[in-house]
């Protein structure tokens, strides 16, 4: 590993970012998930509003995408009152880079 590949930098995942996430998941056999199925996740989900941040990702220092975390809206009913909730989905992160992820 290259010293600047080393540090990892977190930021929020973008619909741009689907092809490296799908990339990162194929390397450690995770179920792989069309494009259109994997937008819809967020796109056509009636919790979801452009403030929520869809997911995270880990970042070289050199651009690859080294780790997802997803990050769904979903409603959740607790005492008659409902809520907003997140639902975490795909987390994968390469083992060289685990140590760095939160």
């Amino acid at each position: 590993m290259k010293k600047n590949e080393d540090k990892v930098f977190i930021r929020e995942t973008q619909f741009d970012d689907y092809d490296a996430i799908e990339a990162l998941k194929k390397q450690y056999h995770m179920q792989p998930m069309l494009r259109k199925s994997w937008c819809d996740l967020w796109q056509k989900n009636p919790y979801y509003d452009t403030k929520w941040p869809i997911g995270w990702v880990l970042e070289s220092e050199v651009g690859k995408v080294v780790g997802s975390f997803a990050n769904i809206p979903m409603r959740y009913e607790l005492d008659g009152c409902s809520w907003r909730v997140a639902v975490a989905s795909t987390w994968v992160v390469e083992p060289h880079y685990r140590k760095k992820s939160l």
